[in-house]
């Protein structure tokens, strides 16, 4: 248990998902707008940094559709990467 009041996890849930919406949409104009796919998937992959769930969650725990979302990004990354790699 940790003594952080809930107001602050509240908060840190909040910033996490706008940095989160931050690196994606600046990911997609990376890819979409100047074409750069090592910088789309640098800055997708740093996205994964900032969880837009709760953090405190365990991963077992975690809903299905938050797995399948994080899976997914994942899979983007790997997708970006071989993309960049064969381009």
């Amino acid at each position: 248990m940790t003594n952080q009041p809930t107001h602050f996890t509240r908060r840190s849930v909040m910033i996490n998902r706008f940095l989160y919406t931050l690196f994606v949409v600046l990911s997609v104009y990376f890819l979409v707008i100047t074409n750069d796919i090592s910088s789309a998937m640098t800055n997708l992959g740093l996205a994964l940094v900032f969880d837009p769930f709760d953090q405190k969650v365990m991963w077992a725990d975690r809903p299905m559709y938050q797995r399948a979302w994080l899976l997914i990004h994942v899979g983007v990354v790997f997708a970006l990467f071989v993309w960049m790699l064969i381009g």
